[in-house]
């Protein structure tokens, strides 16, 4: 189906090749269309929300990059309640915001700055750094840049949780993980036309780089303790420890 604005990848949402961005037509829809779109999208939050026991503390300072509708701060911030904990939600898409302070409204201690990554100030004594599906849109020449602040503004045994779609680099198994990815979506609800139109519109929007090139990445701008907690084909959960 052709719109005037594009090609329909999911029920309201339309996307012209290359041109895929979070804009007010997908904010409101954001959270069901990520669910039909990325694999195990719930399970990963839960996942996160977990590790995070390990990371935060009295009082302390979580950032997350990317916060899209708010999702996962919601999720630490209900786990975490009682710890007088401040949460900062950076992204530059101001529709995703405001869908973030709609789903939050009422909760204390949680700021949204709405800033490109590559281009956010860090503040310093960060105890958790949560990135998900993020980085992933970030041009590659800024992404070690980006790794390397968020580095030396977390504290000592800070945790950062990185979860990104990978590439692989052997040719067979990506086709493999891409058709099983595609696979997927359609058991999720999503129409061959839609899964096809959304893979165009992310056309040199998302550049994923191999789980190799992650860590490498990550050791990189200085961590040195580097394992997964979640992996699913072509999908990685990263956690490293300053």
């Amino acid at each position: 189906m052709v719109h005037d604005a594009g090609l329909k990848v999911d029920d309201g949402i339309f996307a012209a090749p290359g041109s895929w961005e979070f804009s007010a037509q997908v904010a409101p829809k954001f959270n069901s269309h990520v669910i039909k779109s990325v694999p195990y999208y719930l399970d990963t939050q839960v996942a996160v929300a977990e590790v995070s026991d390990w990371f935060v503390r009295r009082n302390s300072l979580i950032l997350d990059l990317g916060c899209a509708t708010g999702s996962t701060i919601g999720d630490i911030y209900r786990r975490h309640i009682g710890k007088n904990i401040s949460i900062v939600g950076v992204d530059n898409s101001a529709p995703m915001l405001e869908e973030a302070k709609k789903s939050l409204q009422g909760y204390r201690g949680i700021e949204f700055i709405q800033k490109d990554i590559e281009a956010y100030h860090f503040p310093e004594e960060i105890d958790l750094i949560c990135s998900l599906y993020t980085l992933q849109f970030v041009h590659p020449k800024y992404r070690l840049d980006v790794c390397k602040k968020i580095y030396q503004s977390l504290s000592p045994s800070g945790g950062f949780l990185l979860v990104e779609k990978v590439a692989d680099q052997d040719s067979t198994l990506a086709e493999i993980f891409s058709q099983l990815h595609w696979q997927r979506k359609e058991a999720m609800g999503l129409s061959v036309e839609e899964i096809y139109s959304k893979a165009k519109s992310l056309r040199g929007v998302m550049v994923p780089l191999t789980l190799e090139s992650n860590f490498a990445m990550l050791r990189e701008a200085g961590f040195t303790k580097i394992g997964l907690f979640f992996k699913w084909f072509n999908f990685a959960g990263i956690v490293a420890i300053k």
